[in-house]
């Protein structure tokens, strides 16, 4: 059977491949956010003493990290669902195009049986 929506194929599969590609990038900045709230922390830790000792109470340590890890939690959660939704419609428009090619299918079949009457009095 000839093949219909050559376009809707290539865009079903395009949404899936960016869907695949958000999630990557969701995932790597995700980490890039926890890496760069440890390293920013240690860099920082030599300023933070010198304030402490000229009297300036910081805690600057413990809230850089926990809002990395809110920041990289915020992100996984976000990109997520945006790399689920782009995957979920590049699905949604392949499974409308074999409902299509199936109904085409069952349409031909059901033209080519012989059409059966029924028999009024049940024999």
């Amino acid at each position: 059977m000839r093949t219909k929506y050559g376009v809707l194929k290539f865009i079903s599969g395009f949404y899936k491949v960016v869907g695949i590609i958000v999630g990557a990038i969701t995932l790597l900045s995700a980490l890039g956010i926890c890496l760069t709230s440890v390293l920013g922390t240690t860099l920082m830790s030599g300023l933070g003493q010198n304030l402490q000792n000229s009297g300036v109470p910081l805690a600057m340590g413990v809230s850089s990290v926990v809002m990395g890890i809110f920041g990289a939690l915020g992100t996984i959660i976000t990109g997520a669902l945006a790399a689920l939704g782009l995957y979920a419609f590049g699905e949604l428009i392949a499974l409308l195009i074999a409902l299509e090619e199936n109904t085409r299918a069952t349409a031909a079949y059901l033209q080519n049986r012989p059409i059966e009457v029924p028999n009024p009095q049940g024999q």
